[in-house]
C-alpha cells in the first residue's frame, strides 16, 4: 500500500469521519450456533445477474420484503460494501471463480474474451480434492466456450428447456428452469460426499419480463418483479434437504452458502439505463451474503470488499493453503472477531482498508472510448477517465458531487496507487475471441462490443463515458426501432450520433441496417463504402454491403464480398456460409461444396457444418434419413441453432414425414421464437399439406414481419393460404399488393408477374416475364415464362422458353413444362423421361409426379403409374388426403381420365 495514500486519508479523517478503518461486524449479529471449525463442508455458491444491493430489502429496501435474502441476512454475515470488478457478467464470474481482478486473468469483456486454461479456477481446487462439482447457469454469455466449465465435473449450460424464454438477445432461461435443474443435481448427491454447485440466474437482466403473477403485480416497475421472482425461486433451492442445513448450522459440516450479485443495474442514475458503460455504484455496488456452520448470525460488515475475496475465503475455511497467485484477502479474520471491535481496534490490530479495483473497458470496445479504470479505499473512491472524478462515498453515496478539486492530493495518490497495479498486472497470453458476423451482431445489440472494427483513434482523444452517454442512449433506441421495424426512426437517430461523432462505426451500421430496411440500397452502399475507408476490411462492413449487393439483385457483387470475408477473416464461418448460399442460389453446387469444404478444414463451427448439409442435400449425396440424423446430432449440442431446425424438417419432408417436419419447425419455434426462416418453413408445410390454412398464413405473415424487407414469394404463398382459408378479399388483397409493388431484383419482378396471373391478368404476366427476361435472362424466369404460354396454347415460344431455361441451368419446372409439350404432342417416351428429369433434380415436385403418373397410364403401365401417384401424394405432403388429392388430380386433366387414373391406383391397393 502507497504510503503517502494512507497518510492523506489519516489527515483527513477528521474532516470527513475516520476513512481508514478495519473490518468488523456492526449490528447486533449473534454468536454461531457452533464454533468455527477449518475443514471440508458443501459449498452452494449462488451468483444473481443484474441485482443492485438497493433494491433487496436486507439493503435498505422498504417497498418489499424479499424472504430469502432476508434469511440470507438473519442467518448469516451480510457485506454492506461488496464492490463489483467490473459491471460485465463474464469478467465479474471470472474473478469470483480466480480471485484475481481482471488485468490479471485476462478475461475483459463478455463474448470477446475467455478464461485461459492456464488460470486455476476454485472448482478445479475442489474437484483435485475429491468433490464433487456442477454449475448450473442460465445465459449463453457464461457457455462453455468461454472457459469457466474448467474443473466442473457437470457443466449444464443447456438453455433449451425452457419454453416460455424471456425476449433477450443473449438466450437465456428463467429462474424456475435453472433452480429445477439444481434441485436435481442434488437430489442425486450421496449424503458424506462433499460438493461444490453453482448456481446462476439471470433474471433481472434487461428486458425486463417477470412471469404472472409478479409481471401484474409489479406492472409498473418490471425489474423489481424480476427481483420478487428471482427471491421466491431461491426459497425453493435453499428448502432442499442438503442445502436447508446451512440456516441451522449445529454441524462444523454442515454447507455454506454463497450468494454475490456480478454486477447491478443503473435504471436511469447518471443517464445509464442498464449497465456497463459506467463504473457507478449503482452498477458496481453489489449484495454479497456468507451463511454457514461456524459464522454469526445477523452480522453485517460495513469496510468495502471485493468478490476477488470469495476464493480466498473459500480456501480458509476449508483448511486449504492459500492460492499462489490470488488479489483477494481471507474475510474469515474479520468475520470472526468481536463483534464489538470499535474502528480503531482494527486499525490498530494492523488491518488497515486497502486498494479495491474494478473497470470496464466495454466504451473503447465498443465506441473506442476511453475506458474506465476504478480505485477505491475505504469510503473513497477514484474513477480514471479524461476528466476523473473522485467521490467520498460516506456522504455521498449516489455519488452526485465530484470532489476532485476539493480533494487533490487524495486524487493524486489513488490515481498513482492506480497507475502502480495496472503496471503490475500480467494478464498472460492473450484470451480473446474472433468474433462471426451473427455472434458479433448479437453482442452488439446488447452494446458490448461495436458492432464493427474500431477505427484507430489517439488516446488523448477518446471520448470520456460519461460524455457519451446520450449518444450511447440514442443508439439503444436506434437498435430498439430496428427491432420494432421502425426503420425511419432508427435511421434520424443513428445520423443524429454520426453528426457528433463521425467515426462511430455502431451509429453507422445501424444506419446501414435501417437503410438497408428501407430498401434504400444506394445509399446503404454509400456508407458502406465509407466505412471501409475508416475501418478496411470490417468485417461487418463487408457482412453488410453483401446483404445489400444480394437485395438489389447484384449476385456476383455479393459474391466478391463474400470472397473479401474469407481471405480477410479465414478464420470466421461468415464469408463461408454467405458465399455457399449465393452459390447454391446460382446452381452452382460443386463449387458451394468446394467451399465449405474449405471453410471446414480452418474452421470448427456448427453453422458450417449445416452449409454443407444444406449444399449436400441440394447435391444430393447425403440420403434424406443421414441428413436427420446428422442434424439432430447438431441440435443435441446446440438445440438453439433455427438453421439445423429448418434441415431437420427438409429432411423429414423428402422422407414424407410431413407432419413431423411441422412438429420440428414448432419445436424450433419454440427456442427461436424470432426465426424468420422456421416461421416460412412451417407456413409452407401447412399450406402444401392444406392443413390449418390459417395457421399457415399466419406463420407466412410473422415471416414476413420479421425480414427486414420480405421477398414477395412470401406474400405470394400468404396470398394462397388465405384463399385456401376463403378469406378471398385478404387473398386478393394480397396479390394485388405483390403485383403493384416495387422489385429490384429479377426474382421480385418475376413474382410480381406471377401476381397478376393469379388475379387473371395472364397478357400482364406475359408481358412482365417478356421484359423481364429480356432484360435479365435467367432459368427461373424462363421456366415461368414457359408455363403462362402453355396456358395461353402458345406451344412454339413455351417449348423455346423451356429450352433456353434448360440452356442456362436445369431447373425442374423447364423440364415439367417440356414434357407436358411433348406430351400433348403425343411423344409419351419423351415425355416420361422429361418429367424423371424433372424429379431427378426436385423429388418432391409433386406436380411432375403427378404428370409422370398420367403419362405412364397413358403407355398402360397402370402399376407403375399407381406407384408414381403414392409418391405424388406422400411429396405433395397431403398423404392420404382423400377429397382434396383427388380434387388436385382431377383439376390437372379431364375428369374422366384422372377418375380413370384414380381407380387404378385404388384397384392397386396403394391408398
Amino acid at each position: 500500500m502507497n504510503a503517502r495514500i494512507l497518510a492523506a486519508l489519516l489527515l483527513l479523517a477528521g474532516a470527513v469521519g475516520l476513512a481508514v478503518v478495519g473490518l468488523r461486524n456492526l449490528g447486533d449479529g449473534s454468536a454461531p450456533r457452533v464454533p468455527f471449525e477449518r475443514g471440508e463442508r458443501p459449498i452452494l455458491f449462488v451468483t444473481v445477474d443484474t441485482t443492485r444491493a438497493d433494491r433487496l430489502s436486507p439493503y435498505g429496501q422498504t417497498d418489499d420484503v424479499h424472504p430469502a435474502f432476508d434469511q440470507l441476512a438473519a442467518s448469516g454475515v451480510t457485506f454492506e460494501q461488496a464492490m463489483a470488478v467490473a459491471p460485465i457478467t463474464l469478467v465479474a464470474h471470472t474473478s469470483m471463480l480466480t480471485g484475481l481482478f481482471p488485468p490479471r486473468h485476462g478475461v475483459r469483456n463478455n463474448g470477446t474474451h475467455f478464461a485461459s486454461d492456464e488460470l486455476e479456477l476454485i472448482s478445479e481446487t475442489l474437484e483435485a480434492r475429491g468433490y464433487e462439482t456442477g454449475a448450473i447457469v442460465s445465459a449463453a454469455v457464461l457457455e462453455k466456450r468461454y472457459g469457466l466449465n474448467q474443473g466442473f465435473d457437470t457443466y449444464d449450460d443447456d438453455l433449451s428447456e425452457s419454453r416460455q424464454r424471456h425476449e433477450r438477445v443473449v438466450a437465456d432461461r428463467p429462474a424456475e428452469f435453472t433452480v429445477s435443474r439444481a434441485l436435481e443435481w442434488l437430489d442425486r448427491r450421496e449424503a458424506g460426499q462433499p460438493w461444490f454447485l453453482w448456481v446462476h440466474l439471470y433474471d433481472p437482466h434487461a428486458n425486463y419480463a417477470p412471469p404472472e403473477p409478479y409481471r401484474t403485480e409489479y406492472a409498473d416497475r418490471l425489474y423489481d418483479g424480476e427481483i420478487a421472482y428471482l427471491d421466491a425461486e431461491l426459497q425453493r433451492l435453499f428448502a432442499h434437504p442438503l442445502v436447508r442445513p446451512a440456516f441451522e448450522g449445529t454441524r462444523s459440516t454442515d454447507p455454506w452458502i454463497v450468494l454475490v450479485a456480478d454486477h447491478g443495474e443503473s435504471l436511469g442514475e447518471h443517464g445509464e439505463k442498464t449497465h456497463a458503460l459506467l463504473a457507478y455504484e449503482s452498477t458496481m455496488h453489489v449484495p454479497m451474503f456468507l451463511v454457514g456452520a461456524g459464522l454469526p448470525q445477523a452480522a453485517r460488515i460495513a469496510e468495502p470488499v471485493s468478490q476477488v475475496d470469495l476464493v480466498p475465503t473459500l480456501r480458509d475455511a476449508l483448511g486449504l493453503r492459500p492460492a499462489r497467485r490470488v488479489d483477494g484477502v481471507t474475510l474469515l479474520p474479520a468475520i470472526l472477531e468481536d463483534p464489538d471491535a470499535s474502528a480503531s481496534d482494527a486499525t490498530a490490530e494492523g488491518r488497515p482498508s486497502r486498494l479495491l479495483y474494478g473497470e470496464t473497458l466495454l466504451p473503447r470496445f465498443t465506441y473506442g472510448w476511453a475506458e474506465l479504470n476504478v480505485a477505491r479505499l475505504g469510503d473513497w473512491k477514484y474513477i480514471e477517465a479524461p476528466r476523473p472524478e473522485l467521490y467520498d462515498l460516506g456522504r455521498d453515496p449516489r455519488e452526485l458531487t465530484n470532489v476532485l478539486e476539493q480533494q487533490p492530493s487524495v486524487a493524486h495518490d489513488l490515481s498513482r496507487n492506480l497507475e502502480e497495479f495496472l503496471e503490475s498486472a500480467d494478464a498472460g497470453p492473450s484470451s480473446q475471441l474472433e468474433l462471426d458476423p451473427e455472434a458479433a451482431a448479437r453482442l452488439a445489440a446488447l452494446g458490448y462490443i461495436a458492432s464493427g472494427s474500431l477505427p484507430a483513434v489517439a488516446e488523448e482523444e477518446r471520448r470520456d463515458p460519461k460524455d457519451g452517454i446520450g449518444l450511447h442512449g440514442n443508439l439503444e433506441d436506434a437498435r430498439a426501432f430496428l427491432s420494432m421495424g421502425l426503420h425511419e426512426q432508427a435511421i434520424d437517430r443513428a445520423r443524429q450520433v454520426i453528426e457528433e461523432e463521425p467515426l462511430n462505426l455502431s451509429a453507422r451500421h445501424v444506419l446501414i441496417d435501417g437503410l438497408i430496411g428501407e430498401g434504400r440500397f444506394d445509399e446503404a452502399r454509400r456508407e458502406g463504402q465509407e466505412c471501409l475507408v475508416l475501418a478496411p476490411g470490417d468485417l461487418q462492413t463487408l457482412t453488410r454491403l453483401a446483404e445489400v449487393e444480394e437485395r438489389s439483385g447484384r449476385p456476383d457483387a455479393a459474391l466478391e464480398l463474400a470472397q473479401a470475408m474469407i481471405e480477410q477473416h479465414p478464420r470466421v464461418p461468415g464469408g463461408y456460409v454467405l458465399g455457399s448460399r449465393l452459390l447454391r442460389q446460382q446452381g452452382r453446387y460443386e463449387q458451394a461444396r468446394s467451399l465449405v469444404e474449405e471453410g471446414r478444414a480452418q474452421v470448427d463451427d456448427e453453422r458450417l457444418e449445416l452449409e454443407m448439409l444444406a449444399v449436400e442435400s441440394g447435391l444430393r449425396v447425403l440420403e434424406p434419413g443421414q441428413q436427420i440424423e446428422r442434424a439432430r446430432a447438431i441440435l443435441d449440442s446446440d438445440p438453439f441453432l433455427a438453421p439445423a431446425w429448418r434441415v431437420l424438417g427438409r429432411g423429414l419432408e423428402e422422407t414424407g414425414q410431413w407432419s413431423e417436419a411441422a412438429g420440428a419447425y414448432t419445436e424450433g419455434l419454440q427456442r427461436v421464437r424470432g426465426s424468420a426462416p422456421l416461421h416460412e418453413a412451417l407456413g409452407r408445410n401447412l399450406l402444401r399439406r392444406s392443413h390449418d390454412l390459417e395457421r399457415a398464413a399466419f406463420h407466412l405473415a410473422e415471416a414476413m414481419r420479421l425480414l427486414p424487407r420480405a421477398p414477395l414469394d412470401l406474400e405470394l404463398l400468404r396470398a394462397e393460404a388465405l384463399a385456401g382459408a376463403g378469406q378471398n378479399e385478404q387473398a386478393v388483397e394480397a396479390l394485388r399488393r405483390v403485383a403493384e409493388s416495387e422489385a429490384a431484383t429479377a426474382a421480385g419482378q418475376q413474382n410480381r408477374a406471377i401476381a397478376w396471373l393469379r388475379l387473371g391478368e395472364t397478357d400482364r404476366a406475359r408481358s412482365e416475364l417478356e421484359r423481364l427476361v429480356a432484360s435479365t435472362p435467367s432459368a427461373e424466369g424462363l421456366a415461368t415464362l414457359s408455363g403462362v404460354y402453355l396456358m395461353l396454347e402458345r406451344e412454339q415460344d413455351a417449348e423455346q422458353a423451356a429450352q433456353e431455361s434448360l440452356a442456362i441451368d436445369p431447373t425442374p419446372e423447364a423440364w415439367n413444362n417440356l414434357a407436358i409439350l411433348q406430351a400433348r404432342r403425343g411423344d409419351t417416351d419423351s415425355a416420361v423421361q422429361g418429367f424423371r428429369n424433372a424429379l431427378e433434380i426436385a423429388p418432391n415436385y409433386a406436380e411432375a409426379r403427378l404428370n409422370l403418373a398420367y403419362s405412364l397410364f397413358e403407355q398402360s403401365r397402370a402399376e407403375e403409374a399407381a406407384a408414381q401417384l403414392v409418391a405424388a401424394r406422400s411429396a405433395s405432403g397431403l398423404g392420404d388426403g382423400g377429397d382434396r388429392w383427388r380434387a388436385m388430380c382431377v383439376d390437372s386433366r379431364d375428369p374422366e381420365r384422372c377418375a380413370a387414373l384414380w381407380s387404378v391406383e385404388g384397384a392397386s391397393g396403394a391408398r
